[in-house]
């Protein structure tokens, strides 16, 4: 098969390059461009701060220590020229930060208007298990569609494809259907702004779940091919 493209001819430099291009808008945008109704306040109350700060938290986090679960459970590799951190590209922390902030800003944007439904306040029952299948179905959906998009990308390899979209993307999903919910939270209440150590502490609060979950499932279901070592 032909993969030729541009990153072709990347080096470690030409990556992190990209990893910047892709995580500094998350940063320059809002903060040259502000958002009128809380530019006037100080840097550290302003929304897109803290929601930077839960986001490159939970990014991190899943980049030094998931990412190993999908090596292990998954058999993925990355393949490319990179510099590295605890065997993950440097890169690939840098871009997470632009694909969750993405994704996150949509999601809110998605159960804002299904919790302000008028369909959604009439329920009287059932509220909690309509919440939970929908921020289920989101995240096996965003995680599916993440893997599908970039499996055209040669370096970033599976040793089953279809198991990585059907399996692995439940797996992936994991992250989303704990920091969906949770990334929800930062600044919601109106009166109760959060500061920038509540959304640290949420985003570590958030890690810690989907750890918990990540490791649980090896446990119980294991991987590609019944993986049952595992190490970082």
């Amino acid at each position: 098969m032909n993969h030729a493209g541009i990153y072709e001819q990347f080096e470690e430099v030409e990556y992190f390059v990209v990893g910047c291009i892709v995580a500094l808008p998350c940063v320059l945008i809002p903060w040259l461009w502000p958002h009128k109704p809380g530019h006037a306040l100080p840097l550290s109350q302003q929304y897109w701060v803290k929601a930077n700060v839960w986001v490159w938290i939970f990014s991190y986090v899943g980049n030094y220590f998931w990412t190993h679960y999908f090596y292990n459970l998954l058999g993925a590799s990355y393949t490319f020229k990179a510099w590295r951190v605890n065997n993950v590209p440097v890169a690939m922390f840098l871009m997470t930060i632009g694909y969750f902030n993405f994704y996150f800003s949509g999601i809110n944007v998605v159960l804002r208007m299904m919790w302000t439904a008028q369909w959604y306040k009439s329920l009287a029952v059932g509220k909690l298990l309509v919440s939970a299948a929908a921020v289920a179905a989101l995240a096996v959906f965003t995680a599916f569609c993440e893997t599908f998009t970039i499996s055209g990308f040669p370096y970033y390899a599976f040793e089953n494809r279809a198991y990585a979209y059907s399996i692995g993307s439940a797996l992936y999903g994991i992250y989303f259907i704990v920091g969906f919910p949770m990334h929800f939270r930062v600044d919601e209440k109106p009166g109760k702004p959060w500061s920038v150590w509540d959304a640290a502490k949420d985003a570590f609060a958030a890690s810690m779940i989907v750890f918990c979950l990540l490791d649980l499932w090896r446990l119980a279901i294991g991987g590609y091919g019944h993986v049952d070592k595992f190490c970082m």
